[in-house]
């Protein structure tokens, strides 16, 4: 079976979906991973959650190729944030009103 991988973003988090190549829906969706700087460079934080003993569990795992693949994925479709298109204005050309 040929699966089409698909990231979307949401705030810090994105999700992965997987889907059929021509289907518009997803037949697998996966949320919250993240992207996280780490001692060797970034890394795919997997959806995780902390244990009664402190211990954070992950709910996935990712083998070290499919997450350079997932980390180009979600780089790729990360949005760009955007400018401010605030216009400066020169305050002193104005007279003071008062």
């Amino acid at each position: 079976m040929n699966i089409e991988f698909g990231v979307v973003w949401f705030g810090d988090q994105f999700n992965i979906s997987l889907k059929k190549p021509g289907e518009a829906d997803a037949f697998c969706t996966m949320k919250g991973f993240r992207i996280v700087p780490g001692n060797d460079g970034d890394f795919v934080g997997v959806p995780s959650s902390k244990g009664k003993n402190d211990k954070w569990w992950r709910h996935v795992w990712l083998e070290e190729g499919f997450q350079g693949y997932v980390m180009k994925l979600a780089k790729e479709a990360k949005p760009v944030p955007q400018q401010s298109s605030v216009v400066e204005q020169d305050l002193d050309d104005d007279p003071i009103p008062f």
